[in-house]
């Protein structure tokens, strides 16, 4: 039920140094005399941005096909350049006990009920969503994001704190920058789904 919700969202543990992901690229590193990610999630209420990445593609309400995000990457297939299963299972371990703990969330009882609920399947079916629609071998398991997320209640404002999670914790985790738009695009997807 909580998948979809689950796989919008950012993780509290570090993994990076582990090199799950793979290391950031050129692209994370701030330009001189630029603002950090801290100080702009502090200048936005909290929520993390990406150089305009938490704002447009998970946003969901423009076309995430607009022109420089619909173009298939030529190469591996997402799957693979974020590191296989393995990374999307950390993802969603971090993600998960974030969103458990994430305070703009906690006025919504019904997704805090949701959260206290089986974690450990939410975990598996937030790395088998995203394992699918990467292209790898995968074959999600869960409800359709609609009937899960019904209960939930989902606001527009839980959806956009809930985005600079999500775009967070893929950067905490190393995750360069053109595979986090990626992600972001699957991710933005399913809000017309999730958000009443």
């Amino acid at each position: 039920m909580l998948l979809r919700l689950l796989m919008i969202a950012t993780l509290m543990f570090s993994v990076s140094a582990c090199g799950i992901f793979g290391g950031g690229s050129k692209d994370d590193a701030p330009e001189e005399g630029a603002a950090t990610e801290e100080t702009a999630a502090e200048a936005n209420d909290g929520q993390a941005t990406d150089d305009g990445l938490s704002d447009e593609p998970m946003d969901g309400d423009k076309e995430v096909s607009d022109a420089g995000m619909s173009a298939k990457p030529v190469g591996k297939p997402l799957f693979e350049r974020v590191g296989g299963m393995k990374a999307l299972e950390a993802f969603a371990e971090k993600f998960v006990d974030a969103l458990a703990t994430h305070k703009p969330l906690q006025g919504n009882a019904n997704i805090v009920n949701a959260m206290k609920a089986d974690q450990t399947r939410h975990k598996k079916l937030l790395a088998e969503f995203f394992c699918e629609q990467s292209g790898g071998p995968c074959k999600y398991s869960g409800r359709d994001a609609r009937t899960a997320h019904a209960p939930l209640k989902m606001t527009s404002t839980e959806w956009t704190s809930i985005r600079g999670l999500f775009i967070r914790t893929l950067k905490e985790l190393g995750v360069p920058k053109p595979e986090r738009m990626e992600l972001a695009i699957i991710a933005a997807k399913q809000k017309k789904n999730i958000v009443q």
